[in-house]
């Protein structure tokens, strides 16, 4: 083979455990859609007409897997202390929707909206129309694993992000890319980390430009174009004397 390439630096590892040859193993991140890009101002503000429930004036957003250990618990036990802001989970099958609607009620949550799942070409005025965009994803084996795809579409929305301190998340720390940075497990860390970053950063309908130029690196076209100049040496035609 050319080369072979994996979204993970200890799945990489692993593949050298198992005889692949180190030079031939590249470590890419999963790319986002173009169309993430894309700026909808009018179904963003639709969005916000329809979620921003009982005279709220803040949107948090979390789009992504309805499980534990992506922090969807964790989300909710904030919510709770933050009845003031309106938050919103995009995600999950039927039953998993149900199941967190039953969570939100037993904690007297009142303030949390299930969408469960969104077609994707609605995903970016959504994440567009909020104020906030939470990646609460909680510590363990599965934070060592995870794909910062969602990061990235979120990146790419120009909406500022609070995220957990995650081993896959740790190479983006120094940039600007992230509004906020909060403990993994931590509710009362991440509920300030939220208030900070909502009193902070205004919601910008044009996105936050810095934010969206530095994820834009992340699309699947400049994904694709990486993996291209990687194997483009043995494309090279072969020339006999």
């Amino acid at each position: 083979f050319q080369v072979a390439v994996t979204v993970a630096d200890n799945i990489r590892d692993d593949m050298i455990r198992r005889g692949m040859p180190p030079e031939k193993i590249i470590k890419l991140h999963s790319g986002f859609n173009q169309s993430f890009l894309v700026r909808q101002p009018e179904q963003a503000s639709e969005w916000r007409k329809k979620l921003l429930l009982d005279n709220r004036q803040k949107l948090v957003v979390y789009s992504g897997g309805l499980y534990r250990f992506k922090g969807v618990n964790l989300l909710v036990d904030v919510a709770k202390e933050l009845p003031q802001i309106q938050f919103v989970f995009a995600g999950g099958n039927e039953s998993q929707v149900q199941s967190y609607q039953q969570l939100a009620k037993e904690k007297q949550a009142n303030n949390v909206t299930f969408l469960g799942y969104i077609p994707h070409q609605q995903l970016p005025s959504l994440l567009q129309a909020a104020d906030v965009l939470a990646h609460p994803h909680c510590s363990g084996e599965a934070a060592s694993f995870t794909s910062p795809l969602k990061l990235f579409e979120y990146m790419a929305s120009g909406t500022p992000i609070v995220a957990t301190e995650i081993p896959p998340l740790m190479e983006f720390k120094s940039s600007s890319a992230i509004a906020g940075w909060c403990q993994p497990d931590n509710p009362a860390q991440l509920t300030r980390c939220l208030q900070q970053v909502l009193e902070t950063y205004p919601r910008n309908v044009n996105g936050y430009a810095a934010q969206i130029e530095w994820g834009s690196q992340f699309s699947w076209e400049n994904r694709m174009a990486k993996i291209m100049s990687n194997v483009a040496e043995y494309m090279h035609p072969i020339i006999c004397d």
